[in-house]
């Protein structure tokens, strides 16, 4: 096109060429046309076709902001070393009103200016972060285009203009992998499992940082088993005839597991966008293993069993609470037992079976280079962790049940759900406490039912079963009244055997300051407390007053027997009167206020606070070594401020 125009330009025109007086507009980001003086009329044609062409220059644009962007994998994993380049992508200075002659000549110019403004390409290499930055750039629009050896590019040119931020997203296009499978005489199995996972698990750590493939980590678990355990669920059967997968290049972990549990070493292969096919032979060799099986349960409680695993040192073996550092193995889905460790390294281990919070049983075993083959029996208590319940109806048939407990200790009260199972069909649970629940100063267990709820203290022997019987007992509801403000809202209940000194476990809050003529159906000065489901039998009803809410045992200050049966029945009682005894105090000393027979109470009265409510009855208070005696209700003061 150029030479057709410059030749036609001079077969018409004798003259030598002269500069256009007429100026043209730049449009947009367009460079100007420098034209140099007219050539002597000795020159030849050739020398003014050169003269002509290099007459159209490309001067210096308006500097602009830079373009800036990233390269990256579809998840966001960034590609270092990809080229970015850049061209100018100038707007053309064609005119549709301008004549044939005028057009082609401004075409010639585009052309050329082009030519000349990309002659130095803007060119940049993206960094480990996947960053890239295009500078000293012309104000014009550009044509950004990326390449990478390994890597295409879902949109490789982008049109932007500078101080624009782009994003080049690498494809992947998938290649197609080999997996061969050999067992350790060289054979090739008929049927085995692999597991082909997109990432590094043995450099990176992605399952136990720093652990080669037949080592272990200071909690004992091999890293072929966190692996195996992690991807229990991508294994998918393989057979020679079937032994090829698509996957998209990247780094990939692989391993293989065999009929019989056996495993290969673990390897990592990393598949490049060039090789569209990749060969990876996997060897099972012959290793020791762990076996285990449980016996004698309910299958339905079987699916939260986890198996743990330990290495340990065999002369000093460690708590059993170590085994939650350990190796976790759950099967995939509602995998029942019997269930294999596979590829477990000679030395001494620890294993255990047991739940979330809890270990059910355990065994030190050795392992070689053969199969060890365990099997828990939870038909014993086994040691002190362990309980066993019977729950079952008026009839004496298994009722399902679910357990919790409440444990007292010195700092306080906790509750909550326990781990449990049936173990057959005579209705008995085999039901797990923590180590912190197992040694506290008091425990009761509830069995919770669809006939209701029993509580029971646990005694000290952990050979006895624990019976639940229901339909031999009833519900129970106490209708409170005579509750006023000077209850302070702390009213105690609690049940217990004729004739019992009331344990602080066994007290029960019934009521609170907000219910005292609240705005609702029940009257003031009225509660009901629900005591739920009591076996039958005969029991007393202890009322206590809570003289403070940092704590301590509550005063005792009304108890009356109830007998129970079968049918659920409502108790009414009558609150005693409660009087307001003024305490004189220099000082809010602490209050120890003594009852015949009962632990004494510690009171804090706070600032601003000169009053204790009591019932009648004789009482003394001291504080520190001062002590008074006084009789409630005849005496309604008491003065403390014999002592400093």
């Amino acid at each position: 096109l150029l030479s057709a125009a410059i030749t036609s330009r001079l077969a018409n025109d004798d003259g030598p060429f002269e500069a256009r007086q007429v100026p043209q507009p730049i449009i947009a980001d367009a460079p100007a046309i420098v034209v140099p003086p007219p050539p002597p009329e000795t020159d030849s044609r050739r020398e003014q076709l050169k003269r002509i062409i290099s007459s159209i220059e490309a001067p210096d644009l308006e500097p602009a902001l830079p373009i800036v962007g990233m390269v990256r994998m579809e998840d966001g994993t960034p590609i270092a070393g990809a080229t970015i380049v850049a061209r100018a992508h100038l707007q053309p200075t064609t005119s549709a009103v301008m004549d044939g002659d005028d057009r082609l000549l401004h075409q010639i110019e585009d052309e050329v200016r082009a030519e000349r403004m990309n002659s130095s390409r803007w060119q940049s290499t993206s960094d480990a972060s996947g960053r890239f930055e295009l500078t000293d750039l012309a104000l014009t629009r550009y044509r950004i285009s990326v390449k990478h050896p390994k890597w295409d590019f879902q949109r490789s040119h982008q049109n932007t203009t500078p101080g624009s931020i782009i994003l080049f997203l690498a494809q992947e296009p998938r290649s197609e992998v080999d997996l061969q499978v050999r067992l350790a005489d060289g054979s090739i199995p008929p049927k085995a499992e692999v597991a082909i996972a997109r990432g590094r698990y043995l450099t990176t750590g992605r399952s136990s940082s720093g652990l080669g493939a037949g080592s272990a980590s200071p909690s004992g678990s091999t890293l072929i088993n966190h692996i195996v355990s992690e991807l229990d669920g991508q294994f998918k059967t393989w057979t020679p005839e079937k032994s090829t997968r698509e996957v998209k290049p990247g780094h990939y972990t692989v391993i293989a597991r065999s009929t019989d549990g056996q495993v290969s070493d673990p390897l990592e292969v990393f598949i490049e966008k060039s090789a569209r096919s990749h060969s990876v032979l996997l060897e099972i060799p012959r290793s020791g293993g762990i076996h285990v099986d449980v016996a004698d349960w309910a299958v339905e409680t079987a699916m939260f069993f986890h198996l743990f695993l330990l290495r340990i040192d065999g002369e000093r073996p460690p708590p059993l609470s170590a085994l939650f550092g350990g190796l976790r193995h759950t099967g995939a889905g509602v995998e029942l037992w019997p269930r294999s460790i596979p590829s477990v390294p000679p030395g001494t281990y620890l294993v255990g079976v047991g739940s979330s919070a809890v270990i059910w049983d355990h065994r030190i075993v050795e392992v070689s280079d053969q199969p060890v083959e365990i099997e828990f029996d939870f038909s014993h208590p086994g040691d002190s962790n362990i309980l066993l319940a019977r729950v079952v109806d008026a009839r004496g048939h298994p009722l399902k049940a679910r357990f919790h407990c409440r444990a007292i200790r010195s700092r306080g009260v906790s509750s909550g759900s326990v781990d449990s199972f049936l173990l057959g069909d005579d209705g008995i649970y085999r039901i797990a406490l923590t180590d912190r629940d197992a040694h506290a100063d008091q425990l009761f267990l509830s069995a919770k039912t669809e006939a209701g709820s029993i509580e029971m203290e646990v005694g000290e022997d952990p050979e006895q079963i624990i019976e639940f019987r229901f339909g031999n007992s009833a519900k129970v509801q106490l209708n409170i009244s005579g509750f006023d403000e000077k209850w302070e809202g702390y009213l105690q209940i609690a049940l217990v055997l004729p004739g019992e000194k009331v344990g602080q476990g066994k007290w029960q809050r019934a009521g609170g300051r907000s219910l005292y003529g609240s705005e609702s159906e029940t009257p003031p000065g009225f509660i009901s407390k629900e005591l739920g489901t009591v076996q039958a039998g005969q029991y007393d009803i202890a009322v206590g007053l809570m003289m403070s809410s940092h704590g301590g045992p509550p005063i005792e200050v009304l108890r009356m027997p109830i007998s129970v049966g079968s049918v659920d029945f409502e108790v009414p009682i009558g609150l005693p009167l409660l009087y307001q005894i003024e305490v004189l105090q220099i000082r809010p000393w602490p209050l120890n206020i003594n009852t015949p027979g009962e632990d004494p109470v510690v009171v804090f009265l706070g600032p601003g606070e000169g009053t204790i409510s009591l019932p009648s009855g004789t009482f003394e208070i001291s504080t520190g070594t001062y002590k008074q005696t006084i009789e409630v209700p005849r005496q309604r003061q008491i003065d403390m401020r014999g002592e400093e």
